[in-house]
């Protein structure tokens, strides 16, 4: 899958759990990442921004990472991978 921050498809993505101002919200803390499934899609260069805090930790960090978060989302919902069950 390409990266959702840089749009790079070069065999490094990985899944980058959330982390920054808001992670002990899901489920982050002490030596724990949060859920997996609060992880967006990120290459090497991007994943090592991210857990650097390059761009700081401030609200703008977060939305932006909240953002890729559901456009990793959608595109496994796309993929079929993350499926959403009715009751």
């Amino acid at each position: 899958m390409a990266c959702v921050f840089c749009g790079v498809e070069e065999g490094t993505t990985v899944a980058a759990h959330y982390s920054g101002k808001y992670s002990s919200q899901v489920g982050k803390g002490g030596s724990e990442k949060g859920w997996d499934h609060v992880s967006a899609w990120a290459c090497a260069d991007c994943h090592s921004s991210l857990d650097s805090y390059a761009e700081g930790n401030d609200d703008s960090r977060a939305i932006k990472f909240f953002l890729a978060i559901f456009e990793t989302q959608r595109r496994l919902f796309e993929e079929g991978v993350l499926v959403v069950r009715r009751r």
